[in-house]
């Protein structure tokens, strides 16, 4: 582009000319440019710090309504068990065989009891908290007051079925157990004793805890309001109970229902995000806790891309911004017109680069040629994809496939959007059918991807097939941006070969990839 430089007088030299006009569009642009610079980078500092604290808030919203959730259930789980045990306890039978105190049948109902609560033991009391009988048989307690005891003191005063704190049973093994107690009761509604079952920690982790560790990435702790608590996953030892009555943050939860807060976790002593909830009715507290540094890492999955369009955006900016401030050698007025324009392209710019940003991201790899055998490479991918595969309820036939000298990262790729295309663009009337196969063909491999999914028309969309942001079915209400077919296409064509795709709407589609055994690189010449 050649520069043209105006003036009413004639310069004493080209060059004192070029300078000096330059030197005054400077003067006036020069902080301009500095200002928008300064700006740029103020504003992705500023926004990137939003985005990070909104990303926290987002995980601890996300904590306080899992454990809620996770909570309610809980509440539900014991609510149907202590309306159970207050049945038992109610049954005609069941109070007959106990006003007449026949002991083996009373032992024979409280093992039916227990295996069907799925709980660890179970014995009955009189009304003053004494020990009748109990399964299984412990001699050592029968006869023994218990009326000191939480669970006694519960059901006695609230007269209806209790659930206890965490403490260590007096029989057998001196485990730490969870009770409950509900008031056997005559025909005049007189209580004459007590009916209780408990279950050790361990197992009430294992039993409860387990359902809420399926929905979430953190542990929970179940605690009672002393703060006595059990965690899953379990920490050694199994039947002993962790305190965390001595952690400020359990201070702070004891007047309130639910809430959030940061402490240090019990387990790893590490900064914490600590979500809370009571379970009603009960004595427990339901805790969610997530150290720092997980949750950062779980963030920094999200954090890290933005950090990083951010950047392209930001230097792509300043790349067009420092072009612009070279090209400042024209009149004020048609320099404020190039400020426009270019501040438009500059938005335009920063959208670009985001789209392609994962294209050129493989196509910057550099090249490992290894021998890849394809047939585990297809397995593996078909491992990964899971669960879709199972999901789709997909027959997938691999046929054997030849052992080539390329780069297995890519091809691993290339198999990977191959197979997910199959899988996300099956027929809803008919099992999945997805057919890999491989043969020998002079001195290169063709493989074979098949499937019998809806397909397209591949004559009419031949031109456009592999190339970027192209959706071949854009009725279909399907995820993706239409980035993948382009990307296998790079790779192969990366990787000195080629690929074509076969098909017609309605009878599935087939993609032909032919590939050298032994790849050739373009870097260095060298035969691989």
């Amino acid at each position: 582009m050649m520069l043209r430089f105006y003036n009413s007088q004639a310069p004493s030299s080209p060059s004192e000319s070029e300078s000096s006009h330059l030197f005054s569009n400077w003067r006036v642009f020069g902080p301009i440019c500095a200002v928008i610079v300064a700006t740029m980078i103020a504003f992705v500092f500023i926004a990137l710090t939003a985005f990070q604290r909104s990303l926290e808030e987002v995980a601890v919203n996300k904590n306080k309504m899992v454990v809620a959730l996770q909570a309610e259930a809980l509440q539900d789980y014991v609510n149907v068990r202590k309306h159970f045990l207050a049945l038992f306890a109610d049954q005609a039978d069941f109070k007959k065989v106990f006003a007449e105190q026949k002991q083996n049948d009373l032992t024979e109902m409280l093992k039916k009891l227990i295996q069907e609560m799925e709980l660890d033991r179970a014995f009955i009391t009189d009304a003053a908290g004494t020990e009748l009988v109990d399964f299984p048989h412990d001699p050592d307690v029968i006869g023994k007051n218990f009326s000191e005891n939480d669970w006694y003191i519960g059901a006695s005063t609230s007269k209806k079925t209790y659930i206890s704190k965490i403490y260590r049973r007096d029989s057998m093994d001196k485990r730490y157990v969870v009770a409950m107690a509900t008031p056997i009761r005559n025909d005049e509604q007189v209580i004459i004793g007590y009916l209780v079952v408990q279950q050790t920690i361990s197992k009430l982790a294992a039993k409860i805890l387990p359902q809420i560790q399926a929905v979430i990435s953190e542990y929970v702790l179940l605690s009672d309001s002393t703060g006595q608590a059990t965690a899953n996953p379990l920490t050694p030892p199994q039947d002993a109970p962790i305190s965390i009555s001595g952690y400020p943050w359990f201070e702070q939860t004891k007047n309130q229902a639910h809430g959030s807060l940061v402490g240090l976790d019990p387990i790893t002593n590490q900064e914490s995000f600590i979500s809370f909830h009571a379970v009603t009715g009960t004595d427990w507290i339901l805790f969610l806790i997530e150290t720092k540094a997980e949750a950062f890492a779980a963030l920094n999955r999200l954090y890290y891309p933005f950090l990083g369009l951010a950047t392209l955006a930001t230097l792509a900016m300043l790349i067009l911004a420092i072009r612009w401030a070279k090209r400042l050698q024209k009149q004020y007025e048609e320099s404020k017109r190039n400020l426009d324009a270019q501040s438009h392209k500059m938005t335009q710019m920063s959208g670009v680069i985001n789209q392609l940003h994962e294209l050129t991201d493989i196509a910057a790899q550099k090249k490992e040629i290894t021998s890849v055998h394809l047939e585990q490479t297809v397995k593996k991918v078909i491992q990964s994809l899971e669960p879709l595969p199972t999901q789709a309820n997909a027959q997938i036939d691999i046929s054997p496939l030849p052992t080539l000298y390329t780069d297995h990262k890519k091809i691993f790729k290339v198999f990977e959007h191959l197979i997910h295309n199959s899988i996300k663009f099956r027929k809803s009337d008919q099992p999945l059918f997805i057919k890999i196969s491989g043969s020998h063909l002079d001195g290169t491999a063709e493989i074979r991807v098949e499937d019998n999914g809806i397909g397209f028309d591949s004559k009419l969309h031949e031109h456009k097939i592999f190339l970027p942001f192209q959706r071949l079915h854009p009725s279909q209400n399907l995820e993706g941006l239409g980035l993948g077919l382009s990307l296998c296409k790079k790779i192969i064509t990366d990787l000195g070969g080629t690929i074509r795709a076969q098909s017609k709407p309605g009878e599935g589609a087939v993609f032909i990839i032919r590939l050298p055994h032994h790849h050739t690189s373009m870097e260095n010449g060298q035969y691989l």
